[in-house]
């Protein structure tokens, strides 16, 4: 299966952040699935290779990355991760942040140094990409939901009224943009 297409919101938002911090960009859902990349030309590592043509991150490196306490980190709003190089898996230095809508963790945002430094600003970007991250998803989610579902789920009480409502309010807000 190839790679998701290089079109749509989160791609300009990753090309928009390697553009601006100098780093090859992922965004990921929260089952690690791809969602969006741009690349430096030439300087794509082995964890990034198989992320991105697998359209999600490889078990086994997926694994080490939970053993060195990095998603449970990931899991702070707000949090900028720094992961180190590691010349024996094959990867280079990376900084990463979560997306989130409210406490939910909607996935994450990665930065992979290339040749040259990250830019200074770079912790800077990769927050307010990861709250331009959160409209999009969060925005495609509400797309997703009928008024009819969202309704239901109010009169069933599986949902608060209010929220209910902001949910139609924010579902007419995205359909006109």
């Amino acid at each position: 299966e190839l790679p998701p297409s290089d079109d749509g919101a989160l791609f300009a938002l990753a090309r928009t952040l390697l553009a601006t911090t100098g780093g090859s960009v992922s965004i990921e859902d929260s089952a690690h699935r791809v969602l969006a990349y741009a690349a430096v030309p030439g300087e794509a590592d082995v964890l990034r290779v198989h992320s991105i043509l697998g359209r999600e991150g490889p078990e086994d490196l997926l694994e080490i990355l939970r053993s060195r306490g990095v998603y449970e980190r990931l899991r702070v709003p707000g949090a900028i991760v720094n992961v180190p190089p590691d010349d024996v898996l094959g990867w280079s230095a990376r900084i990463a942040a979560g997306i989130f809508a409210g406490d939910q963790h909607l996935g994450t945002i990665w930065i992979q140094q290339g040749a040259r430094p990250l830019a200074r600003h770079t912790d800077t970007a990769l927050i307010g990409a990861a709250r331009l991250a959160a409209y999009e998803l969060e925005g495609s989610r509400i797309r997703a939901r009928s008024r009819s579902e969202v309704l239901r789920d109010a009169l069933l009480q599986r949902t608060e009224p209010s929220l209910a409502a902001a949910e139609l309010t924010a579902s007419r807000i995205f359909a006109a943009t």
